[in-house]
């Protein structure tokens, strides 16, 4: 399966100290990677160190892994011999903290460089763990109905325009996979 996972630009993935979001972002998609054998496209700060963060967790497996020459991607051969692939994608932005004056327009060119992979190479699931994504890019891209996203914010209404309990984002079935 193709995956693309799309966060956002403030801490890297893992996060080097405090960031459970982006530690939980990097696990699941080490073991996706590993055990699932999927490709996966992560769209993260250029510091995240997802791709030696994946090699830990192939080397604690005992699974074989490749690192590119370009150090921004890893293949896994499962237990299975089915092949995991990470790319790492960061529109060359290094992770920003909360208080970046820019931070829109770099949010914005991150998603420009996802948008652009999806209309070469369409993935299968985006996980969206960025509410403004969702709404200023997903549903306006059409992509909603393909999108599953990772919901912190208690209103829904303040970025999708609906009322808390609603199902449906842009006519797609929002997965509240935790609040």
């Amino acid at each position: 399966m193709r995956i693309a996972r799309i966060g956002n630009l403030w801490l890297p993935v893992p996060a080097k100290e405090y960031g459970g979001a982006e530690n939980s972002i990097g696990q699941m998609t080490a073991f996706q990677a590993a055990v699932c054998a999927h490709d996966i496209t992560i769209y993260a700060p250029s510091d995240s160190d997802i791709i030696g963060f994946t090699r830990n967790i192939s080397n604690k497996l005992g699974l074989a892994s490749e690192i590119d020459p370009s150090q921004s991607s890893i293949t896994i051969a499962n237990a299975d011999g089915y092949i995991g692939r990470i790319q790492l994608k960061s529109a060359g932005i290094q992770s920003m903290g909360f208080e970046d004056p820019e931070e829109r327009v770099k949010h914005n060119n991150l998603f420009a460089e996802f948008l652009q992979d999806e209309r070469t190479h369409p993935f299968d699931i985006v996980h969206c763990h960025e509410e403004r994504y969702m709404a200023e890019n997903i549903i306006p891209a059409g992509l909603a109905s393909k999108t599953l996203v990772h919901q912190h914010n208690a209103s829904l209404k303040q970025f999708y325009g609906i009322a808390p309990g609603n199902v449906e984002i842009g006519g797609a079935a929002l997965l509240a996979l935790s609040r």
